[in-house]
């Protein structure tokens, strides 16, 4: 559709056709826009909702098609959370603080599991989760030369908000899902 193109940055080159697996990975951004217009703003919301990203609390139709590519606030933290639905079958986990004891027998750890209902099935998790720890799929867009490449599987994603102003990238096994945030306290934006 043509409004889609107001979120196609003039510095972004179209990628014509691709598979839904490059473009995940690779961060197309029509595509992106594309795919939440087929699905719905209001079905992707609840699903976000779901998965503990609270801050998205203004009314749905107060959200556009920039949803796809960033344009929504939402703490990392809250981000972070729902990415562990793809490296636990559909099942997030809420964040949480870790204990840290220390007694005679030396130091250990509690850990509360917050589990909230599953978001996705566990076959639409591992399709994710498999599209995101893919280094090929990656290709297309970032070549080789992205220091995305660890010893074990992993899903990584790196994504940008409206005019770049933050950064980050996640990555998510079954037992451990980390967020990264880079930008500006100020929120000025960062140069790419």
């Amino acid at each position: 559709p043509e409004d889609a193109h107001q979120f196609y940055s003039k510095d972004v080159k179209s990628h014509g056709f691709a598979r839904y697996r490059e473009s995940l990975a690779g961060s197309y951004n029509l595509s992106a826009v594309h795919t939440l217009q087929r699905v719905g703003i209001k079905p992707v919301l609840r699903k976000m909702r779901a998965a503990g990203m609270v801050t998205l609390d203004r009314p749905d139709d107060e959200y556009d098609w920039g949803l796809a590519i960033g344009h929504a606030e939402t703490r990392l933290i809250e981000l972070t959370a729902a990415f562990t639905t793809f490296g636990r079958g559909g099942v997030p986990i809420a964040p949480r603080a870790i204990e840290l004891a220390t007694t005679s027998a030396g130091a250990s750890w509690s850990e509360p599991r917050l589990e909230r209902p599953p978001i996705f099935s566990a076959e639409v998790s591992y399709l994710i989760y498999d599209i995101l720890r893919d280094p090929d799929a990656r290709k297309p867009m970032f070549g080789d030369s992205v220091p995305l490449a660890m010893p074990f599987p992993i899903a990584l994603k790196t994504g940008t908000t409206k005019a770049y102003t933050d950064l980050w990238a996640i990555g998510v096994t079954r037992e451990f899902t980390v967020g990264v945030w880079a930008g500006n306290f100020d929120g000025a934006p960062t140069h790419h």
